[in-house]
């Protein structure tokens, strides 16, 4: 609650309080409940009589004394001013901070709701879900998590293309974010969207002597439009992604270009219900790749689109509104057209971007040969699975080309 609704409710609460001094016990008024609207979202709030004089509870039931200091959410102290006069404005009172973990799942509960009532086709102009989906300055932050900033502009982006399956989907980790928030202070899913699994090492495996090559680099949406940036690096050994991102141009993540060649002498990685996030704490980079490392990619890539199908399906029965998986695909050199390439069980995995720049790449070098790689995320458009591609390999053995596409 800002300070603006319950300065309110405590002017209405002391004006009424004022006026009904002279009736009798049992008619005198206890409990307020007042339905405000500020910015276009609109709140509920409960205002009541405690048990000392002048203690006015707020939603929470939490109980000040007069004279105490607002550390909580709870109670509003009337009794400063009152009787001084008139039944004035009362001096305002110090802002009410929600604790972490009850901002965010309530601001989690007020935004599924909205989106609700509005309708996936309305939400987008919904000034209430605006509202929410640009959190107020002033108001208590939410945590700094990048897991609920990347879910945020997921969710924006799906709206604004009135995508219901996506919007859904988004809502169903919402409501299960919030409802683990609201356990216990051991949740891993709730530590997860705070931010605090990450920040504390939780899960956390070492790793030494790996090599990895890094097949991916894109910008994505966050609260703002690409403010978050991601690092997708393969070991050619076991095909297994790993992921570091973080926000864009933030300190803390490797040196180095893209496509490069990471030597790990100590990392660790975390495997959360999302990517699997990598932190390189010593390694060396290059930026050359040699062939035979290219190969063992290509011997681990995927081949069936139907593999690539389950796994995105399972990341989201895990994880829905979390998973974005990023795969490696080895197309069927006999594909048709360079936007649809086709797997060995001859399905179809059409690509998609945000610009019309990497498609025209693509097309080019496409015409001279198929491609032995395409590495990208796996990304569920208006009901439809696609590929985007951050990077393609040509070429053979002897002479290879990667080529970057985000």
């Amino acid at each position: 609650m800002s300070a603006r609704h319950r300065d309110d409710i405590v002017m209405l609460m002391h004006a009424l309080l004022d006026k009904a001094d002279d009736l009798p016990e049992e008619a005198r008024i206890r409990a307020l409940s007042v339905l405000s609207e500020h910015d276009g979202v609109l709140r509920s709030e409960m205002a009541q009589l405690g048990d000392e004089e002048g203690v006015v509870r707020l939603d929470s039931g939490i109980q000040v004394a007069p004279d105490a200091a607002l550390t909580g959410v709870g109670a509003v102290p009337l009794t400063q001013g009152r009787r001084q006069g008139s039944a004035s404005t009362p001096p305002a009172a110090a802002p009410v901070r929600l604790l972490g973990r009850e901002r965010l799942a309530e601001w989690l509960e007020n935004l599924i709701v909205s989106i609700l009532r509005a309708g996936v086709d309305s939400a987008s102009a919904s000034p209430t879900v605006r509202a929410l989906l640009r959190p107020d300055p002033e108001e208590e932050p939410l945590p700094a998590s990048l897991i609920l900033a990347r879910w945020a502009g997921r969710l924006r982006r799906a709206l604004q293309a009135h995508d219901a399956l996506m919007v859904l989907l988004l809502l169903e980790g919402g409501r299960l974010a919030a409802a683990a928030l609201k356990e216990s202070e051991t949740n891993p899913l709730a530590e997860l969207w705070l931010g605090k699994w990450v920040l504390q090492g939780r899960n956390e495996e070492r790793y030494y002597g790996r090599a990895l090559v890094e097949l991916g680099r894109e910008r994505v949406d966050g609260w703002n439009r690409g403010a978050l940036e991601r690092r997708h690096l393969v070991d050619p050994a076991t095909a297994e992604v790993f992921c570091e991102w973080a926000r864009h141009q933030e300190t803390g993540l490797s040196v180095g270009p893209c496509p490069r060649l990471v030597t790990v002498a100590l990392a660790s990685a975390q495997r959360l219900p999302g990517p699997t996030w990598l932190h390189l704490h010593q390694y060396s980079v290059s930026p050359f790749i040699e062939s035979v490392t290219f190969e063992a990619l290509a011997a681990q890539a995927h081949r069936r689109v139907d593999t690539i199908l389950d796994a995105y399906f399972e990341g989201q029965r895990r994880a829905p509104g979390i998973s974005e998986p990023f795969v490696v695909f080895a197309p069927e050199p006999g594909s048709s057209s360079p936007l649809t390439p086709v797997g060995t069980d001859n399905r179809t995995l059409p690509l998609i971007g945000s610009s019309a720049l990497w498609a025209e790449a693509l097309e080019k070098l496409w015409s001279h040969e198929a491609p032995r790689l395409l590495a990208g995320r796996i990304v569920l458009r208006l009901g439809r699975m696609y590929l985007a591609p951050c990077s393609a390999l040509f070429g053979a053995s002897d002479k290879l080309t990667f080529s970057r596409l985000s």
